[in-house]
Protein backbone atom coordinates (compact mmCIF):
# COMPACT_ATOMS: atom_id res chain seq x y z
CA UNK A 1 0.00 0.00 0.00
CA UNK A 2 1.15 3.56 -0.55
CA UNK A 3 2.24 4.49 2.99
CA UNK A 4 -0.25 6.65 4.82
CA UNK A 5 -2.78 6.88 1.99
CA UNK A 6 -5.53 5.17 3.98
CA UNK A 7 -4.46 5.62 7.62
CA UNK A 8 -7.25 6.89 9.90
CA UNK A 9 -5.02 8.84 12.29
CA UNK A 10 -4.34 12.45 11.32
CA UNK A 11 -1.11 14.40 11.68
CA UNK A 12 -0.23 18.08 11.35
CA UNK A 13 1.90 17.90 8.20
CA UNK A 14 3.79 20.21 5.91
CA UNK A 15 2.73 19.59 2.32
CA UNK A 16 5.99 19.44 0.36
CA UNK A 17 5.92 19.70 -3.43
CA UNK A 18 9.28 18.59 -4.84
CA UNK A 19 9.22 20.14 -8.29
CA UNK A 20 12.00 20.18 -10.87
CA UNK A 21 12.63 23.90 -10.30
CA UNK A 22 11.86 24.46 -6.62
CA UNK A 23 10.56 23.08 -3.34
CA UNK A 24 7.18 24.55 -2.39
CA UNK A 25 5.66 23.92 1.02
CA UNK A 26 2.55 24.82 3.02
CA UNK A 27 1.20 24.01 6.49
CA UNK A 28 -2.46 24.52 7.38
CA UNK A 29 -4.66 24.75 10.44
CA UNK A 30 -8.45 24.62 10.47
CA UNK A 31 -10.25 27.98 10.65
CA UNK A 32 -14.00 27.41 10.85
CA UNK A 33 -15.04 25.84 7.56
CA UNK A 34 -11.89 27.14 5.86
CA UNK A 35 -8.16 27.07 6.57
CA UNK A 36 -5.44 29.17 8.12
CA UNK A 37 -1.97 29.15 6.56
CA UNK A 38 0.55 28.46 9.34
CA UNK A 39 3.55 28.62 7.06
CA UNK A 40 4.48 28.86 3.40
CA UNK A 41 7.81 28.83 1.60
CA UNK A 42 9.47 28.28 -1.76
CA UNK A 43 13.14 27.75 -2.43
CA UNK A 44 14.86 27.00 -5.73
CA UNK A 45 16.68 23.73 -6.29
CA UNK A 46 20.05 23.36 -7.99
CA UNK A 47 19.57 22.73 -11.70
CA UNK A 48 19.32 19.00 -12.37
CA UNK A 49 18.64 18.01 -8.75
CA UNK A 50 15.16 16.86 -9.82
CA UNK A 51 14.61 15.68 -13.39
CA UNK A 52 11.21 14.58 -14.71
CA UNK A 53 10.04 14.43 -11.08
CA UNK A 54 12.83 11.96 -10.25
CA UNK A 55 15.06 12.88 -7.30
CA UNK A 56 18.61 12.81 -8.66
CA UNK A 57 20.76 14.64 -6.09
CA UNK A 58 19.24 13.54 -2.79
CA UNK A 59 21.73 15.34 -0.52
CA UNK A 60 21.23 18.71 -2.22
CA UNK A 61 17.45 18.35 -2.22
CA UNK A 62 17.46 17.44 1.49
CA UNK A 63 19.51 20.55 2.27
CA UNK A 64 16.96 22.74 0.48
CA UNK A 65 14.08 21.07 2.38
CA UNK A 66 15.92 21.79 5.65
CA UNK A 67 16.08 25.47 4.72
CA UNK A 68 12.41 25.49 3.71
CA UNK A 69 11.44 23.91 7.05
CA UNK A 70 12.87 26.91 8.93
CA UNK A 71 9.88 28.93 7.71
CA UNK A 72 7.48 26.77 9.74
CA UNK A 73 6.65 26.46 13.44
CA UNK A 74 8.79 23.89 15.23
CA UNK A 75 5.77 21.64 15.89
CA UNK A 76 5.65 20.66 12.21
CA UNK A 77 7.87 17.60 12.01
CA UNK A 78 5.65 15.47 9.74
CA UNK A 79 5.52 15.71 5.96
CA UNK A 80 3.25 14.76 3.08
CA UNK A 81 4.67 14.40 -0.43
CA UNK A 82 3.60 12.83 -3.72
CA UNK A 83 4.82 10.74 -6.63
CA UNK A 84 3.94 11.12 -10.31
CA UNK A 85 4.95 10.47 -13.88
CA UNK A 86 5.89 7.18 -15.46
CA UNK A 87 6.32 5.48 -12.07
CA UNK A 88 2.64 5.90 -11.23
CA UNK A 89 -0.43 4.10 -12.56
CA UNK A 90 -4.09 4.70 -11.71
CA UNK A 91 -7.19 2.99 -13.00
CA UNK A 92 -10.88 2.83 -12.08
CA UNK A 93 -12.14 -0.78 -12.14
CA UNK A 94 -15.42 -2.43 -11.16
CA UNK A 95 -15.57 -4.88 -8.25
CA UNK A 96 -18.34 -6.84 -6.53
CA UNK A 97 -20.15 -4.38 -4.22
CA UNK A 98 -20.69 -7.05 -1.56
CA UNK A 99 -16.97 -7.50 -0.85
CA UNK A 100 -15.79 -6.08 2.48
CA UNK A 101 -12.50 -4.16 2.68
CA UNK A 102 -10.36 -7.20 3.45
CA UNK A 103 -11.99 -9.27 0.69
CA UNK A 104 -11.62 -6.37 -1.74
CA UNK A 105 -7.94 -5.98 -0.89
CA UNK A 106 -7.37 -9.71 -1.41
CA UNK A 107 -9.20 -9.60 -4.76
CA UNK A 108 -7.17 -6.63 -5.98
CA UNK A 109 -3.90 -8.28 -4.98
CA UNK A 110 -5.02 -11.41 -6.81
CA UNK A 111 -5.84 -9.50 -10.00
CA UNK A 112 -3.06 -6.91 -9.75
CA UNK A 113 -0.81 -8.67 -12.22
CA UNK A 114 -3.45 -8.29 -14.94
CA UNK A 115 -4.56 -4.77 -13.90
CA UNK A 116 -1.21 -3.01 -13.49
CA UNK A 117 1.53 -2.79 -16.17
CA UNK A 118 4.42 -3.00 -13.66
CA UNK A 119 6.18 -6.03 -12.17
CA UNK A 120 4.13 -6.80 -9.04
CA UNK A 121 7.18 -7.28 -6.80
CA UNK A 122 8.35 -3.74 -7.64
CA UNK A 123 5.23 -1.76 -6.75
CA UNK A 124 3.10 -0.55 -3.86
CA UNK A 125 -0.66 -0.64 -4.39
CA UNK A 126 -3.55 1.19 -2.79
CA UNK A 127 -7.26 1.46 -3.58
CA UNK A 128 -10.28 3.60 -2.75
CA UNK A 129 -13.94 2.66 -3.22
CA UNK A 130 -15.54 5.53 -5.15
CA UNK A 131 -19.14 4.32 -5.00
CA UNK A 132 -21.74 2.26 -6.85
CA UNK A 133 -21.21 1.92 -10.59
CA UNK A 134 -23.87 3.94 -12.44
CA UNK A 135 -24.63 1.20 -14.97
CA UNK A 136 -24.34 -1.86 -12.71
CA UNK A 137 -25.53 -1.37 -9.08
CA UNK A 138 -24.10 -4.77 -8.11
CA UNK A 139 -20.56 -3.46 -8.59
CA UNK A 140 -18.51 -0.66 -7.07
CA UNK A 141 -16.17 1.67 -8.92
CA UNK A 142 -12.77 1.24 -7.29
CA UNK A 143 -9.82 3.56 -7.88
CA UNK A 144 -6.59 1.55 -7.93
CA UNK A 145 -3.32 3.42 -7.52
CA UNK A 146 0.12 1.90 -7.94
CA UNK A 147 3.61 3.35 -7.70
CA UNK A 148 7.07 1.89 -7.95
CA UNK A 149 8.27 1.11 -4.44
CA UNK A 150 11.79 2.38 -5.11
CA UNK A 151 10.36 5.79 -6.05
CA UNK A 152 8.44 5.93 -2.76
CA UNK A 153 11.52 4.84 -0.79
CA UNK A 154 13.68 7.48 -2.48
CA UNK A 155 11.21 10.23 -1.62
CA UNK A 156 10.73 9.14 1.99
CA UNK A 157 14.50 8.79 2.45
CA UNK A 158 15.06 12.32 1.14
CA UNK A 159 12.50 13.74 3.57
CA UNK A 160 14.06 11.79 6.44
CA UNK A 161 17.51 13.12 5.51
CA UNK A 162 16.00 16.61 5.81
CA UNK A 163 14.82 15.88 9.35
CA UNK A 164 11.18 15.29 8.41
CA UNK A 165 9.02 12.29 9.21
CA UNK A 166 6.96 11.39 6.11
CA UNK A 167 3.45 10.22 6.96
CA UNK A 168 1.80 10.37 3.52
CA UNK A 169 3.08 9.62 0.04
CA UNK A 170 0.22 10.50 -2.28
CA UNK A 171 -0.22 10.65 -6.05
CA UNK A 172 0.06 14.05 -7.69
CA UNK A 173 -3.07 13.85 -9.83
CA UNK A 174 -5.14 12.98 -6.74
CA UNK A 175 -3.50 15.82 -4.79
CA UNK A 176 -4.29 18.28 -7.56
CA UNK A 177 -7.93 17.16 -7.76
CA UNK A 178 -8.27 17.55 -4.00
CA UNK A 179 -7.02 21.15 -3.83
CA UNK A 180 -8.94 22.19 -6.93
CA UNK A 181 -12.21 21.25 -5.22
CA UNK A 182 -11.72 24.46 -3.19
CA UNK A 183 -12.24 26.70 -6.23
CA UNK A 184 -15.27 24.90 -7.69
CA UNK A 185 -18.89 25.94 -7.23
CA UNK A 186 -21.69 23.63 -6.05
CA UNK A 187 -23.10 23.52 -9.59
CA UNK A 188 -19.79 22.08 -10.84
CA UNK A 189 -20.34 18.83 -8.92
CA UNK A 190 -22.04 17.03 -11.81
CA UNK A 191 -19.71 18.50 -14.44
CA UNK A 192 -16.56 16.98 -15.91
CA UNK A 193 -13.77 19.23 -14.65
CA UNK A 194 -10.18 19.14 -15.90
CA UNK A 195 -7.62 20.19 -13.29
CA UNK A 196 -4.46 21.02 -15.23
CA UNK A 197 -1.18 21.83 -13.52
CA UNK A 198 1.50 23.47 -15.68
CA UNK A 199 4.69 22.88 -13.72
CA UNK A 200 8.29 23.59 -14.56
CA UNK A 201 8.85 20.35 -16.45
CA UNK A 202 5.57 18.45 -16.26
CA UNK A 203 1.92 19.01 -17.15
CA UNK A 204 -0.43 17.04 -14.90
CA UNK A 205 -4.05 16.31 -15.85
CA UNK A 206 -6.65 15.23 -13.28
CA UNK A 207 -10.20 14.80 -14.57
CA UNK A 208 -12.96 15.01 -11.96
CA UNK A 209 -16.65 14.22 -11.82
CA UNK A 210 -18.91 14.18 -8.76
CA UNK A 211 -15.94 14.84 -6.49
CA UNK A 212 -14.03 11.84 -7.79
CA UNK A 213 -10.81 11.55 -9.75
CA UNK A 214 -11.84 9.64 -12.88
CA UNK A 215 -8.74 9.96 -15.07
CA UNK A 216 -5.17 11.18 -14.77
CA UNK A 217 -2.17 11.67 -17.01
CA UNK A 218 1.21 13.38 -16.78
CA UNK A 219 3.24 14.72 -19.68
CA UNK A 220 6.79 16.04 -19.82
CA UNK A 221 6.05 19.60 -20.84
CA UNK A 222 6.03 22.83 -18.84
CA UNK A 223 7.57 26.17 -18.00
CA UNK A 224 11.09 24.88 -18.60
CA UNK A 225 10.22 24.46 -22.28
CA UNK A 226 9.46 28.19 -22.31
CA UNK A 227 12.83 28.98 -20.68
CA UNK A 228 14.58 26.78 -23.24
CA UNK A 229 12.80 28.63 -26.06
CA UNK A 230 13.99 31.97 -24.67
CA UNK A 231 17.56 30.72 -24.32
CA UNK A 232 17.55 29.31 -27.85
CA UNK A 233 15.98 32.34 -29.53
CA UNK A 234 18.24 34.90 -27.85
CA UNK A 235 21.35 32.68 -27.75
CA UNK A 236 21.78 32.84 -23.96
CA UNK A 237 22.33 30.19 -21.29
CA UNK A 238 19.42 28.78 -19.32
CA UNK A 239 20.29 30.57 -16.08
CA UNK A 240 20.25 33.97 -17.75
CA UNK A 241 17.05 33.11 -19.62
CA UNK A 242 15.36 32.16 -16.35
CA UNK A 243 16.65 35.28 -14.60
CA UNK A 244 15.53 37.63 -17.40
CA UNK A 245 12.15 35.87 -17.62
CA UNK A 246 11.46 36.36 -13.91
CA UNK A 247 12.78 39.93 -13.90
CA UNK A 248 10.72 40.79 -17.00
CA UNK A 249 13.81 42.21 -18.72
CA UNK A 250 13.53 40.34 -22.01
CA UNK A 251 13.50 42.27 -25.31
CA UNK A 252 10.21 43.86 -26.30
CA UNK A 253 9.71 41.47 -29.22
CA UNK A 254 9.74 38.37 -27.02
CA UNK A 255 5.93 38.47 -26.72
CA UNK A 256 5.49 37.60 -30.38
CA UNK A 257 8.77 35.77 -31.04
CA UNK A 258 8.86 33.45 -28.02
CA UNK A 259 5.87 33.69 -25.71
CA UNK A 260 3.15 33.44 -28.37
CA UNK A 261 4.58 30.21 -29.92
CA UNK A 262 4.92 28.67 -26.44
CA UNK A 263 1.33 29.54 -25.53
CA UNK A 264 0.16 28.01 -28.82
CA UNK A 265 2.16 24.85 -28.12
CA UNK A 266 0.86 24.61 -24.54
CA UNK A 267 -2.73 24.89 -25.75
CA UNK A 268 -2.10 22.16 -28.32
CA UNK A 269 -0.88 19.86 -25.53
CA UNK A 270 -3.97 20.62 -23.45
CA UNK A 271 -6.32 20.12 -26.40
CA UNK A 272 -4.73 16.77 -27.29
CA UNK A 273 -4.96 15.52 -23.72
CA UNK A 274 -8.61 16.50 -23.45
CA UNK A 275 -9.30 14.68 -26.73
CA UNK A 276 -7.41 11.63 -25.43
CA UNK A 277 -9.48 11.65 -22.25
CA UNK A 278 -12.77 11.90 -24.15
CA UNK A 279 -11.85 9.14 -26.58
CA UNK A 280 -10.76 6.72 -23.86
CA UNK A 281 -13.23 7.45 -21.07
CA UNK A 282 -16.67 7.58 -22.63
CA UNK A 283 -17.19 11.20 -21.60
CA UNK A 284 -18.09 13.42 -24.54
CA UNK A 285 -16.66 16.71 -23.28
CA UNK A 286 -14.94 18.67 -20.55
CA UNK A 287 -17.22 21.29 -18.97
CA UNK A 288 -14.68 23.32 -17.02
CA UNK A 289 -10.92 23.76 -16.60
CA UNK A 290 -9.08 24.62 -13.40
CA UNK A 291 -5.58 25.84 -14.26
CA UNK A 292 -2.75 25.71 -11.72
CA UNK A 293 1.04 25.64 -11.52
CA UNK A 294 3.86 28.13 -11.99
CA UNK A 295 3.51 27.90 -15.76
CA UNK A 296 -0.09 29.11 -15.48
CA UNK A 297 1.21 32.52 -14.32
CA UNK A 298 2.47 33.24 -17.82
CA UNK A 299 0.74 36.33 -19.25
CA UNK A 300 -1.94 35.57 -21.86
CA UNK A 301 -2.03 31.81 -21.19
CA UNK A 302 -5.25 31.78 -19.17
CA UNK A 303 -7.23 34.01 -21.54
CA UNK A 304 -5.88 32.24 -24.61
CA UNK A 305 -6.83 28.76 -23.34
CA UNK A 306 -10.37 29.84 -22.51
CA UNK A 307 -10.74 31.62 -25.85
CA UNK A 308 -9.35 28.88 -28.09
CA UNK A 309 -10.83 25.85 -26.31
CA UNK A 310 -14.14 27.61 -25.57
CA UNK A 311 -14.29 25.96 -22.14
CA UNK A 312 -14.96 28.01 -18.97
CA UNK A 313 -11.74 28.33 -16.99
CA UNK A 314 -10.80 29.14 -13.40
CA UNK A 315 -7.25 30.24 -12.61
CA UNK A 316 -6.94 28.62 -9.19
CA UNK A 317 -6.05 30.67 -6.14
CA UNK A 318 -8.19 29.70 -3.14
CA UNK A 319 -5.86 31.46 -0.71
CA UNK A 320 -7.72 34.76 -1.03
CA UNK A 321 -10.30 33.30 1.37
CA UNK A 322 -7.77 31.91 3.86
CA UNK A 323 -6.47 33.42 7.08
CA UNK A 324 -2.73 33.69 7.74
CA UNK A 325 -0.61 33.40 10.85
CA UNK A 326 1.62 36.39 11.54
CA UNK A 327 4.70 34.53 10.27
CA UNK A 328 3.13 33.21 7.05
CA UNK A 329 3.87 35.11 3.85
CA UNK A 330 0.40 35.98 2.62
CA UNK A 331 1.76 38.21 -0.14
CA UNK A 332 3.54 35.26 -1.75
CA UNK A 333 0.28 33.36 -2.07
CA UNK A 334 -1.77 36.36 -3.18
CA UNK A 335 0.59 36.88 -6.13
CA UNK A 336 1.43 33.31 -7.09
CA UNK A 337 -0.94 31.06 -5.15
CA UNK A 338 -1.76 28.93 -8.18
CA UNK A 339 1.70 27.35 -8.14
CA UNK A 340 1.15 26.17 -4.54
CA UNK A 341 -1.92 24.05 -5.33
CA UNK A 342 0.06 20.81 -5.15
CA UNK A 343 1.54 21.59 -1.72
CA UNK A 344 -1.91 22.80 -0.61
CA UNK A 345 -3.53 19.49 -1.57
CA UNK A 346 -0.83 17.65 0.36
CA UNK A 347 -1.25 19.84 3.45
CA UNK A 348 -5.00 19.12 3.35
CA UNK A 349 -4.17 15.50 4.20
CA UNK A 350 -3.52 16.76 7.75
CA UNK A 351 -7.22 16.70 8.59
CA UNK A 352 -9.68 14.13 7.30
CA UNK A 353 -9.21 11.08 5.07
CA UNK A 354 -9.86 12.25 1.51
CA UNK A 355 -11.54 10.28 -1.26
CA UNK A 356 -9.06 11.83 -3.70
Amino acid sequence: MLPGLRKKQTYSMIGIDLGSHSVKAIALAKSGKSYKVEGVAEMNLPRGAVTDRQLIEIDKIAQVIKQVKRNFPAKYKYAAAAVSGADVYTKVVQMDAELNEMELEAQIELEAEHLIPFPIDEISIDFEVLGINVTDPSRNDVLISAARTDTIVTKTSCLEDAGMEPKVIDIESHVLARSCQLVLEDEDFDKVVAAIDVGASMMTFAMMNKGESIYSRAQNYGGHNYTQAIASFYNMDLDKAEKDKLANTLPEDYDTDVMAPFVTSAIQHIRRNIQLFCSSSGYSQVDKIVLTGGGSLLPELVAQIESELEIPLVHANPFTGFKFSKDADGKLLSVSGSKFMMSLGLAMRSFTPCQI
